[in-house]
């Protein structure tokens, strides 16, 4: 079996990371063509950030002559930095926004 690997990322994408992992949840079980396939139905916001991922994994795996079909060995979707705004309010308050923004990291392996 192959212990070679062809590595993704993206950093702070513009997003919640929660939302982001259920689409990677419906994910779970499936083949790359197949997972590409589902995420250009999906209703989310980062799906089509998460299926160009997808693709630079594969054209990275195709360049290192790895065999096909290809399998996930890992899908991450971690916490990126936050920024924080005020939003003011009546009466001279004001409370604090969190714009949250997520890195996505995608290994591919051949099955």
């Amino acid at each position: 079996m192959d212990t070679e690997y062809a590595l993704s990322t993206i950093k702070n994408v513009k997003g919640s990371p929660y939302k982001t992992r259920l689409v990677v949840k419906a994910l779970k079980g499936l083949s790359v063509d197949d997972a590409i396939t589902t995420l250009q139905f999906v209703n989310y916001k980062n799906a089509y950030t998460l299926m160009k991922v997808i693709k630079n994994a594969v054209n990275i795996a195709k360049q290192k002559n790895l065999k096909e079909p290809y399998q996930f060995a890992e899908i991450r979707i971690d916490k990126g930095r936050t920024l924080k705004r005020l939003r003011y309010g009546s009466k001279g308050n004001a409370s604090v926004l969190s714009k949250r923004s997520l890195n996505i990291l995608v290994k591919i392996k051949s099955g």
